[in-house]
């Protein structure tokens, strides 16, 4: 250490007295929360990357910004709004892995969102078939 004298608070003393004198604080029994949040857009499958894996989101938000927030040292990872509302949790998927982490709940709602898309009617009945004419046979 530094051992040149100093004044310092109307007395002279040294860095070292300075660094002796001084009460440290016990260390903390957990780290820091640190958390790291990135906003991705949802794909049209409704589902989030994030480092390298897929994580599915209730249906019906294709497009959407949402925040991916993982925090360090856990092993989940929670989708939210733009105001931090969790809409999903999911068990995080080792890094660059290239799995698709589905939830059962987002599995079943979007299965039922494409079975309602499809008909049963008859097909429509303006449509007329017609051949090519004359002229679009002319090459």
């Amino acid at each position: 250490m530094d051992e040149r004298r100093r004044t310092a608070g109307g007395g002279r003393t040294t860095v070292g007295e300075l660094a002796a004198a001084e009460p440290l604080l016990e260390v903390p029994a957990l780290p820091f929360p640190a958390e790291l949040a990135v906003e991705r857009t949802v794909t049209a499958q409704g589902l989030v990357q994030f480092e390298g894996n897929f994580y599915s989101v209730p249906p019906g938000l294709p497009g959407a910004r949402l925040l991916v927030v993982h925090r360090l040292g856990e092993d989940v990872v929670s989708i939210a709004t733009a105001g931090r509302a969790v809409i999903a949790r999911h068990r995080r998927a080792p890094r660059g892995a290239g799995q698709t982490v589905r939830d059962a709940g987002h599995v079943i709602a979007l299965e039922r969102r494409v079975l309602e898309s499809f008909s049963d009617r008859a097909p429509c009945k303006n449509k007329v078939r017609r051949p090519p004419s004359e002229a679009a046979l002319v090459l």
